[in-house]
């Protein structure tokens, strides 16, 4: 049976389908997980509930899956032809530079993400943390499996494997900036809403150049693995306070500069890496109001529960 052409359309339904099958999920598991802690006449379980590592990490878990789930289904419905994503070989060379790109990307946007971050102070809004504290072994390797491997599994194969690629339809650097913003606003948090932005537009310009999607997975594994190892190794020493002065100022304005040429250098050098095989995106077809219509509407609907978030938590 031949398969239905991965389009725009298809890209705002996998978007809307994963935020709402993942709340769904989300309520279904925590529904579930309070009524056996109910049987077993447990008496902490708010306690348990918002702030056991264990129980946040299933849960985490459980989300990334409902993600896993959407990819799949799309998959197995639709033509993923024209994105080969698991098809290509790695070159190590590639991947590696990929990785060093990635942990720049860090300490790159440090700056303005600070500077966000005062902005967020300023007006007295809630600063978003980890879900829970990395100060033991264990928590570590839940920390590992839970905001490291299924994240970077999951979400990649969602994001860069099915919505940045059915927005190719319109064109490449489209596809680039909205599923960047896309993934931004898919945290539904206004703390976590500039890094995931960026960082999304460097893991599309790596999806577009290398046409396979393990490098995506392995640079955005990396980064998460790198934040978590961090605040472990820094969990029992006090938090150093960001103070504004130029210095710091023009340290953040330089490097993020830098990292913005590096992010173009990477997408307009045709020579570095190219791949020997023709990209085989399909032309770029006519999209049909229905279509624009659809995914109009995923993304109002999306920006309007990230809104009403936004708000509660100001309040």
């Amino acid at each position: 049976m031949k398969k239905n052409t991965l389009t725009i359309a298809e890209a705002g339904k996998a978007y809307l389908s994963g935020f709402l099958i993942s709340q769904i999920t989300v309520i279904i598991f925590s529904f579930l997980s309070m009524t056996i802690l109910l049987l077993f006449n447990v008496s902490n379980i708010n306690e348990i509930m918002e702030s056991s590592p264990i129980y946040i990490s299933l849960l985490s878990i459980v989300m990334q899956l409902s993600f896993l789930a959407v990819y799949l289904y799309i998959k197995f419905n639709y033509d993923l032809k024209p994105n080969t994503i698991f098809k290509r070989k790695i070159n190590v060379w590639q991947i590696l530079l990929y990785v060093l790109v990635g942990i720049f990307t860090i300490f790159a946007l440090s700056g303005v993400i600070n500077y966000f971050e005062l902005f967020l102070k300023f007006i007295k809004f809630p600063i978003a943390e980890m879900p829970f504290e990395i100060n033991t072994w264990v928590n570590y390797l839940l920390a590992v499996g839970a905001l490291v491997i299924a994240p970077a599994f999951c979400e990649e194969l969602l994001f860069r494997g099915i919505i940045f690629q059915g927005l190719r339809q319109k064109n490449d650097t489209f596809a680039i900036f909205m599923s960047a913003i896309m993934f931004s606003v898919f945290h539904l948090s206004a703390t976590q809403f500039l890094y995931p932005f960026l960082f999304g537009i460097l893991l599309a310009v790596i999806m577009l150049k290398t046409k396979n999607i393990w490098y995506c997975i392995i640079v955005h594994g990396v980064n998460n693995l790198f934040t978590v190892t961090l605040q472990f190794l820094t969990h029992n020493q006090s938090g150093v306070q960001f103070v504004h002065n130029n210095v710091a100022l023009f340290s953040a304005i330089v490097l993020v500069l830098l990292w913005v040429v590096l992010v173009v250098f990477i997408f307009f050098d045709k020579k570095l890496f190219k791949n020997k095989e023709q990209d085989e995106m399909a032309e770029k077809q006519k999209i049909s109001r229905k279509s624009k219509l659809i995914f109009a509407s995923s993304i109002v609907i999306m920006v309007i529960m990230w809104s009403i978030l936004f708000i509660s938590e100001l309040l």
